[in-house]
């Protein structure tokens, strides 16, 4: 996609709805889309999303992001804030591994 001169920003826009067509069982699906904007507009529409920006699979929801650079919206993600949560459930998961590893070589 090439954007205009004045638009120096990517905007993602990722969402978690029940599709706008029939389907079997109603099932929620993720939809994304692209634009190109100002920095000042992509954040007014990410802090405008931020309410809606929950991340729960039981209810829909829509995220926006920004980036800037090329190719910088390439790989689509949730923010590192998704990642967080996963970080804490690694460390922990191997902290439990070495500290029952150790407490078996022991005994």
């Amino acid at each position: 996609m090439q954007c205009l001169q004045d638009e120096d920003t990517c905007l993602i826009n990722i969402s978690y709805t029940v599709p706008p067509y029939w389907e079997p069982f109603g099932d929620r699906k993720h939809f994304l889309w692209k634009s190109c904007t100002t920095a000042a507009a992509c954040e007014a529409e990410r802090k405008r999303a931020g309410r809606e920006c929950m991340r729960e699979w039981y209810m829909d929801w829509r995220c926006v992001e920004c980036c800037q650079g090329e190719l910088c919206n390439y790989y689509a993600t949730l923010e590192s804030s998704i990642l967080l949560p996963n970080f804490w459930i690694s460390a922990f998961t191997t902290l439990f591994v070495l500290y029952h590893t150790m407490l078996n070589k022991c005994t």
